[in-house]
């Protein structure tokens, strides 16, 4: 996965594109997990766009408009449209129920 901050996810967005994105913390161990398990996912859905953004260096803690309140969280976007906002720590299957939200 890719880091980005909060410039390019507003971008990514605007272009349509299916995009999985998980927010973080460097001191979230089950951030860290997550990003495991996705990094093995990505690999397997060339289709989709996978980025991470974390939450402290952007400033996204009570975001109104992403309604980040909780890390790990999974946002996904497909034709600019918000498909889900998945709070919490997801094991293997279930991240792969989210992303199969996108194709």
């Amino acid at each position: 996965m890719k880091k980005i901050n909060l410039k390019e996810l507003n971008d990514l967005i605007s272009s349509g594109d299916k995009i999985f994105i998980k927010f973080g913390a460097e001191w979230c161990g089950q951030c860290k997990m997550s990003g495991l398990l996705i990094d093995k996912l990505e690999p397997l859905y060339t289709d989709i766009k996978f980025f991470e953004i974390d939450v402290d260096d952007n400033n996204l803690w009570d975001d109104k408009k992403l309604n980040i309140t909780e890390v790990p969280t999974f946002l996904g976007f497909d034709n600019k449209k918000l498909k889900f906002n998945s709070p919490g720590y997801k094991i293997e299957d279930e991240l792969v129920k989210l992303i199969n939200q996108l194709k």
